[in-house]
C-alpha cells in the first residue's frame, strides 16, 4: 500500500468487480470503506448496458449495502453516474433520469486468425429509447446524468402472474 498526500491507495489488477471483492474480503480487514466508486473509464454505462457493466457491478459489490437502503421505500439503491464528453455551458449540471433502451446493430465481428475463430463487437449503437428523462438523453445534451439503480431486478407482477396460474 502506497500513501501520497495523505492518501492510503493500492492497486489490484483485474476486472472492476474482482477488485472490489478482493479488497472487500481479503484486504480491508474491519477498514471497510464507507463509499465505493467504481470507474473512471471511457466510455459510458448507459441504458441497458449497465447490465453487464463490470464497472456498475463492482458498485454492487460493496458488502455494506444496508447503508444504501432508500429507507422511505426500503429497497437498496446505487447511483450509476455518467459524463459527457463536454459539458453543456462549461458547467458541471446533473440531471436525475431513467435508465434509456440501447442495444446494437451487426454487434459482432467474427475473424479467422491462425486456424482459429475470433469474435469482437462491433456495429453501431441503436438508442431505441433515449427520451428527454433518459441517461442516454442527459450525457448527449452535456448533462452529468444520474440514474438510482436498484438492486432486485426480480419482475415481481409476472412472478405474482405465475404464481397465480399454478
Amino acid at each position: 500500500m502506497q500513501k501520497k498526500y495523505g492518501i492510503k491507495a493500492l492497486a489490484i489488477a483485474g476486472t472492476p468487480t474482482d477488485a472490489v471483492k478482493i479488497y472487500l474480503e481479503a484486504l480491508a480487514g474491519d477498514a471497510k470503506p464507507d463509499l465505493v466508486v467504481s470507474g473512471i473509464n471511457h466510455g459510458a454505462n448507459l441504458a441497458t448496458d449497465i447490465l453487464y457493466s463490470g464497472t456498475v457491478g463492482a458498485a454492487i459489490f460493496a458488502d455494506d449495502l444496508p447503508k444504501f437502503l432508500d429507507h422511505e421505500n426500503k429497497k437498496l439503491c446505487f447511483y450509476n453516474i455518467n459524463f459527457p464528453k463536454r459539458l453543456k455551458d462549461g458547467q458541471a449540471q446533473y440531471v436525475f433520469g431513467r435508465q434509456g433502451k440501447r442495444d446494437y446493430i451487426n454487434a459482432f465481428k467474427k475473424e479467422m486468425k491462425a486456424g482459429k475463430t475470433y469474435y469482437t463487437i462491433a456495429g453501431e449503437i441503436y438508442d431505441s429509447d433515449k427520451g428527454s428523462a433518459t441517461d442516454i438523453y442527459a450525457t448527449e445534451a452535456g448533462f452529468i446524468s444520474v440514474t438510482p439503480l436498484i438492486i432486485d431486478m426480480s419482475d415481481y407482477v409476472a412472478l405474482e402472474d405465475r404464481l397465480q396460474k399454478l
